[in-house]
């Protein structure tokens, strides 16, 4: 919960919506034969988490949607609910048996497999809630943070006055 505490301080929900979801595991086996029933797929531990997802959202003032889906992998059922969404974020907190490299890497691949490829950004928020790492997913312009903008400047600050490259050409093309 410790993650969506975080998303709920950072999110203005006026403009952006927050989806908390989770995924009901369900076995292929008995997938397709038949509808799920209410009982199946909303089970006390959903209860349970829903319960302390609103009680957190209340405290922040905040409004979330809840979302139950089933799937019998996790990462594939987030990624693919992710996309028929339209969501632009996905936000994790750290997986207790999986390094964040090993959890972006199962997330990533799930949604390189999936077609068409989503563009989303994957977050996972550390436990200690300062640090997130990041990971894209599918197509994506280049993640640039303000550091990044500082170094860019100071290059351009440092180039600049040199004038153009002597081996600067411009192409045009048309069809």
């Amino acid at each position: 919960m410790q993650h969506l505490g975080r998303i709920l301080d950072k999110t203005d929900t006026r403009k952006i919506d927050i989806v908390v979801l989770t995924v009901h595991r369900v076995t292929q086996a008995a997938s397709g034969e038949h509808g799920l029933d209410s009982s199946q797929l909303f089970s006390e531990g959903e209860t349970t988490v829903f319960s302390q997802v609103v009680t957190l959202a209340e405290k922040a003032g905040k409004h979330v949607e809840l979302m139950v889906v089933p799937g019998s992998d996790p990462y594939q059922a987030v990624v693919q609910t992710a996309a028929r969404l339209e969501s632009s974020r996905i936000v994790m907190g750290l997986s207790p048996q999986l390094t964040p490299s090993e959890q972006g890497a199962r997330v990533v691949t799930t949604g390189s497999n999936s077609e068409p490829r989503p563009s989303l950004s994957l977050e996972i928020i550390l436990e200690n809630q300062k640090d997130t790492v990041f990971f894209n997913l599918g197509p994506h312009p280049p993640r640039l943070w303000p550091e990044d903008l500082d170094l860019l400047h100071r290059l351009w600050l440092e180039l600049a006055p040199r004038g153009p490259a002597p081996s600067c050409t411009t192409a045009t093309l048309s069809a």
